[in-house]
């Protein structure tokens, strides 16, 4: 886990240095370059995830259950999107959406798995792609705010959080449309139950509500990380 955080770390930092310097729209471009790589690393790592004897254990070989888990849905890829595109257009509510969202999203999901890459050695291909793929989610989030993208303020961060909230409804419609029509175990977000996650089970014994114990406490997730930031903004400016 440590070696983990290391790399992902170094990471960051290596980005960062590349990248500091060139002028935002150079800035933005390499950062859509990273959004790209992390979907390709996406599918090659659902293409081994799917050739695992593990997969069908747990989720199924019907063609929903493949479905289901090749979809691009979950906050981390669907967010990706939205970042990609303020990326692209310049949009500082989009941006401010990776780092705050995105960045906390990523780094949970490396820390908190869902059960299937529990207890899994970082040779197994499906488990190498997952961390390769939220670690580089982690840096590109990360050099967002590093690199000064976006400017800390509540007028665009207001923005996000309403992103947050319309996306994870969004989501949630989506889980409760698949489960009525036969797609049982979509759950994209983790709004309708933990899928293994021991943050996500604590959350769940705090609130024991669909779609609310996601979004209650990263809308205050979110609110807390905003104030701090904008804080030390504040600070550096005196």
């Amino acid at each position: 886990w440590w070696c983990i955080m290391a790399l992902t770390g170094a990471g960051t930092y290596g980005l960062y240095r590349t990248q500091k310097g060139h002028t935002p729209e150079k800035q933005r471009k390499a950062l859509l370059i990273c959004g790209f790589a992390v979907y390709a690393l996406y599918f090659l790592q659902r293409y081994f995830m799917f050739r695992d004897p593990v997969f069908f254990q747990m989720y199924g070989s019907e063609p929903k259950d493949f479905l289901i888990h090749l979809l691009p849905l979950h906050l981390c890829y669907s967010g990706l999107l939205l970042t990609m595109a303020g990326l692209y257009k310049g949009y500082e509510p989009l941006m401010a959406f990776g780092f705050y969202v995105g960045l906390l999203g990523a780094f949970m999901a490396m820390i908190s798995p869902d059960g299937y890459y529990e207890n899994r050695s970082l040779l197994h291909l499906p488990t190498l792609f997952f961390y390769l793929t939220h670690g580089l989610l982690t840096a590109m989030y990360a050099c967002i705010g590093l690199l000064g993208l976006f400017r800390p303020g509540w007028r665009a961060e207001r923005k996000s959080l309403l992103i947050l909230i319309l996306l994870t409804i969004v989501l949630h419609g989506i889980n409760t449309l698949g489960n009525m029509v036969g797609l049982d175990g979509m759950n994209y977000c983790y709004t309708v139950s933990p899928g293994g996650s021991g943050i996500l089970e604590l959350l769940w014994s705090w609130i024991p509500c669909p779609w609310i114990y996601v979004v209650l406490p990263g809308s205050l997730f979110f609110c807390l990380w905003a104030l701090i930031l904008n804080g030390l903004s504040r600070l550096r400016g005196k």
